[in-house]
C-alpha cells in the first residue's frame, strides 16, 4: 500500500534536497508548484519604471501594470482571482520582500479553495525569497526588470542609491528614479 504524498511534505523534501540548490529558478519554481499540488505558476517582475510585469519565463506575455488584474495585484498588494483560459482558476498573488514589491505570482489550480490559496501564498513567499537571494549575484533578474539598455553613468548611480522601498509596521515609502536609463544634466567648468 502506498501512502499518498502530502504536498507540504513533498515541498519540504524538495527544499531539503541539496541537489536542488543548483537548479535554475524557473525549474525550481515549477517543481515547487507541482510539489504543492498546483497546476502551474508564473512569476512576473515589475520593470524599473513600474509600467509592466515581465514573466520569468518566455512562454507568456508581458502584462501592463495599469491595465491588468496582475497589475492591480501589484499596485494594491491584494489577491485577485479569475477563470483561467486553460481551465480552472488563476490566483494573482503579490511577490513581496519585506516592504519591497517585486512583482506578482500567477498560480493556476483546478478549483480555488482555502487550501490551494494557502499553498499559493506559501509559494509566493518562498519565490519572493528565492528571487531576492538570487538577484544579488545573477544579472538575468536585472535584465528582466529593464525595458531598454542602461547608460554607464545611470548604472553607476543606481549602484550607490539606497533601496527603492523602506518601511515599518505603519508606513512604507517607495520611489522610482526618472529618467531610469540615463542621467541628464550639464557639466560646466569656469576658467
Amino acid at each position: 500500500m502506498t501512502v499518498p504524498e502530502i504536498p507540504e511534505v513533498a515541498l519540504a523534501e524538495f527544499l531539503a534536497d541539496l541537489g536542488n540548490s543548483t537548479l535554475d529558478l524557473t525549474t525550481a519554481m515549477a517543481r515547487c508548484t507541482k510539489a504543492m499540488g498546483l497546476q502551474h505558476s508564473v512569476a512576473y517582475l515589475a520593470d524599473l519604471q513600474q509600467r509592466q510585469l515581465t514573466p520569468l519565463n518566455d512562454l507568456v506575455r508581458t502584462l501592463p501594470i495599469d491595465d491588468s488584474l496582475a497589475g492591480w495585484t501589484y499596485r494594491t498588494q491584494s489577491l485577485r482571482v479569475e477563470k483561467s483560459d486553460f481551465g480552472g482558476t488563476t490566483a494573482w498573488l503579490p511577490l513581496v520582500d519585506g516592504a519591497e514589491r517585486l512583482g506578482v505570482l500567477a498560480v493556476q489550480a483546478p478549483a480555488l479553495d482555502a487550501l490551494s490559496l494557502r499553498r499559493g501564498r506559501t509559494l509566493a513567499s518562498l519565490f519572493a525569497m528565492m528571487i531576492t537571494s538570487k538577484r544579488a549575484y545573477k544579472d538575468s533578474y536585472v535584465r528582466q526588470t529593464r525595458t531598454e539598455p542602461m547608460r554607464l553613468a545611470a548604472e553607476m548611480l543606481r549602484a550607490f542609491l539606497p533601496p527603492r522601498t523602506i518601511g515599518a509596521t505603519r508606513a512604507v515609502s517607495t520611489a522610482v528614479l526618472e529618467p531610469a536609463y540615463e542621467i541628464a544634466g550639464t557639466l560646466s567648468t569656469t576658467p
